[in-house]
């Protein structure tokens, strides 16, 4: 008896799957429309705070942590917008907001190097390995949101697509694998772990 009672809730499963695919598909058009504008109203925030208190981000960890995390999740996002538009076609609005976002998000993290490096130089113990790992993940970062940046300014200005900023991002991704063995395996040998 358990079997039928298996294959009819599989085949219920089944039927119900394009229905949950069709909902999740509605909600993730909702996410993206509810966070990207939300996310560029935070990273411009970000700014006029770090604006008015410049020299917290040169000598608090604390705070470069907070803007590494906000880089993480603006890339995240900008990733999943880029990947999840096919659903919903290329609406003006989101090229706008997702080039607006990674334009400042690009200057957010200039800054952020820049207190990296101040911050090698203004305290004796100079290039350490968690200082290696973060100057070179948030260079990782700048690339990626440069080549996304670049392609969303063409696509907005009619010269390029969405598309082509999603093959130049699947294009970088093996920067990401060889800066993570570069970490694994080569820093510990030159610091002599």
């Amino acid at each position: 008896m358990w079997p039928f009672t298996v294959l009819r809730l599989f085949r219920s499963w089944r039927c119900g799957q394009r229905t949950c695919i069709r909902r999740l598909a509605g909600w993730f058009r909702f996410w993206q429309g509810f966070f990207s504008p939300l996310l560029l109203l935070l990273i411009v925030s970000y700014m006029i705070a770090m604006a008015l208190n410049i020299e917290e981000l040169f000598q608090e960890r604390s705070t470069l942590l907070q803007y590494n995390v906000l880089l993480l999740c603006v890339l995240g996002t900008a990733v999943f917008t880029l990947t999840g538009r096919r659903e919903y076609g290329e609406q003006k609005i989101v090229k706008i907001v997702l080039t607006c976002m990674l334009s400042a998000t690009l200057l957010l993290d200039v800054l952020g190097v820049v207190a990296i490096v101040w911050r090698m130089y203004e305290y004796d113990h100079g290039l350490t390995v968690n200082r290696l790992a973060v100057l070179g993940s948030n260079l990782l970062v700048f690339g990626n949101l440069a080549v996304m940046c670049k392609g969303c300014l063409k696509s907005w200005k009619g010269g390029g697509s969405l598309d082509a900023v999603e093959r130049g991002l699947a294009r970088y991704l093996p920067a990401y694998s060889v800066w993570t063995a570069f970490m694994v395996f080569l820093v510990p040998w030159i610091y002599r772990y």
